[in-house]
């Protein structure tokens, strides 16, 4: 057993042979030219110098991620991060012809950045936050220039959220909960929820204020060590989002309608397996929320150039929170059952040899 175990550590670890790196280097160059190619009729060198761009931002995340614990990982990750939220903030307040390649920038740095840490839960927590506060960025330029412009109510929204939020994601670097962001969080949204009230938008702002009141028990309960509450504060937003999710649907917009109910299922979900301690049922549930803020993000941006970098930073919060629930599936049963899958793929058979 132990000499089944070696050689299938031995076949995981070992380097590509002369024919896989002639493969490998086929495909990649014929690949990359063919797509350089075709994207090249419409934007020519724009391509290119994303394909630069972008290779030169892996390379130094391998390059640091070969030096694990040392001042200059910590440094360049700090540094990919604050270029990133450069860039977002100038492609929140830049002009138009800027955004496109302010946002592809924080959206590789950001990656780039996660892509340095060894450990898959050390990557997934640099990533949430990065996201976090990402998305907090956004909302709050978006909420100072709807202030600006004297659309009060939105413009409170969203600066309350995104200051919530980027408190949430520091606290998240720093190794706190951020139970006082979630309260701050539920608390922006169900003023917004009042406002649209005082508004004339009755229902939705109803809606508001019971989403933001579930968010603020939530962290509420958090600070309490409460966290036995989790469970049914969850079902509560859940049954408040899908109510949204409805009401946005028939009246506001199909995406984000159907997005906010793929929502309510997931949360609904995540709250029963908190309730009957079920980590492989919160991963799944994780994987399906992440995979709903993906698509959301993606939508926004394809049907509406203006939302590009909202959309962006909703995709990225997605990919954060599937990346959470594919870590939390691959600590359980579900990866000791791949990993002896895999290991039996990798077992030679009797009297069998690699033809090399």
């Amino acid at each position: 057993m132990d000499r089944e175990v070696t050689s299938t550590s031995h076949h995981r670890s070992a380097h590509l042979d002369w024919r896989g790196r002639l493969a490998s280097t086929l495909l990649g160059t014929t690949g990359g030219g063919l797509v350089i190619n075709i994207l090249s009729n419409d934007y020519r060198w724009r391509v290119v110098a994303a394909s630069l761009g972008l290779g030169a931002i892996v390379a130094v995340a391998a390059w640091l991620r070969r030096r694990p614990g040392t001042p200059i990982s910590r440094w360049g990750i700090g540094t990919m991060l604050l270029a990133a939220l450069v860039a977002t903030v100038l492609a929140a307040v830049g002009p138009t012809s800027v955004v496109p390649w302010a946002t592809g920038a924080s959206s590789a740095l950001t990656f780039g950045a996660a892509l340095v840490p060894a450990g898959r839960e050390s990557a997934g927590l640099l990533l949430s936050a990065s996201t976090t506060i990402a998305l907090g960025t956004v909302l709050s330029v978006i909420g100072v220039t709807a202030l600006a412009t004297r659309n009060i109510i939105p413009g409170n929204f969203s600066l309350g959220v995104g200051a919530a939020l980027i408190a949430f994601g520091m606290s998240m670097l720093t190794g706190g909960h951020g139970y006082t962001s979630i309260v701050g969080l539920g608390a922006a949204i169900a003023a917004f929820g009042l406002g649209l009230s005082t508004a004339g938008a009755v229902l939705i702002g109803i809606i508001c204020v019971a989403v933001g009141a579930m968010i603020g028990a939530a962290g509420y309960a958090g600070l309490a060590d409460r966290r036995h509450w989790f469970g049914v504060i969850g079902l509560g937003l859940a049954a408040a989002t899908a109510t949204g999710g409805v009401v946005v649907l028939a009246s506001v917009s199909t995406l984000v309608g159907i997005a906010l109910l793929i929502a309510s299922l997931a949360c609904a979900t995540e709250s029963l397996s908190i309730m009957i301690r079920s980590p492989d049922l919160f991963a799944v549930a994780a994987i399906a929320l992440g995979a709903a803020l993906c698509v959301t993000g993606f939508g926004m941006f394809l049907i509406n150039q203006r939302a590009l970098l909202i959309g962006v930073a909703m995709a990225g919060a997605g990919v954060s929170v599937g990346y959470t629930g594919v870590n939390v599936l691959w600590q359980g049963t579900t990866s000791k059952r791949l990993g002896a899958w895999w290991a039996r793929m990798n077992i030679p058979a009797a009297g069998g040899h690699d033809g090399s």
